[in-house]
């Protein structure tokens, strides 16, 4: 016969073993969760930067001999605020491109490093663009082509982004609060655990 193996011996194992799977299980959920929020911060972004954009091209006009005329959006005061991570910017295509031709305020003395335009820019779609910011921060884009309907007016593009601190700041609120909350939660089923086997094992010290 094999020798018995000590009660506490056995408690502490079980016990180990226990409390590996408890970080393990904590781990894969906390990191699910992370994710799926991380998703849902970026989807929720990405519709306000498609609603400034519609707003955008609403207060856009084009004057017959002066150009084009802009009302400043008002739907978000971030516009006005020099670099607060908030912009929007149009850029003139056709024939005679020009960078800039208006932009926010929030720009300050900045533009938006836009990619080339390419043939299939005169889509109307919102098109999502990899920006990077004049500080080398990561932008989310949209960018839209509008055609004004004045015979002179040329082809727009309009883009308004977003800094990606938009979407990491509350994310890592949210880590922070996930991981005091998780290591609670572990806290506690070990503890449980531990009495469950303290009671369970009990009869085997006597």
């Amino acid at each position: 016969m094999s020798p018995a193996v000590p009660a506490g011996s056995l408690r502490w194992r079980l016990l180990a073993g226990t409390l590996a799977w408890i970080l393990v299980t904590l781990g894969v959920a906390g990191w699910g969760l992370r994710a799926l929020l991380r998703e849902h911060i970026a989807e929720q972004l990405q519709v306000q930067l498609a609603a400034q954009l519609d707003v955008l091209s609403a207060a856009v006009d084009w004057e017959p001999g002066k150009g084009i005329a802009v009302t400043p959006p008002a739907s978000d005061a971030r516009f006005a605020r020099p670099l607060s991570g908030l912009y929007w910017q149009i850029d003139r295509l056709g024939d005679k491109p020009q960078k800039a031709l208006a932009r926010s305020r929030s720009l300050w003395d900045q533009t938006l490093a836009l990619p080339a335009p390419r043939a299939a820019d005169s889509a109307p779609d919102d098109r999502p663009l990899p920006l990077r910011g004049a500080q080398g921060q990561t932008l989310l884009a949209l960018a839209r082509t509008l055609q004004l309907p004045e015979d002179d007016a040329p082809p727009l593009r309009l883009v308004v982004a977003g800094d990606e601190a938009l979407v990491a700041e509350p994310l890592a609120r949210f880590t922070r609060l996930l991981l005091v909350a998780m290591a609670a939660l572990a806290a506690g089923l070990v503890l449980a655990v531990a009495v469950q086997l303290q009671l369970a094992l009990a009869p085997l010290e006597r």
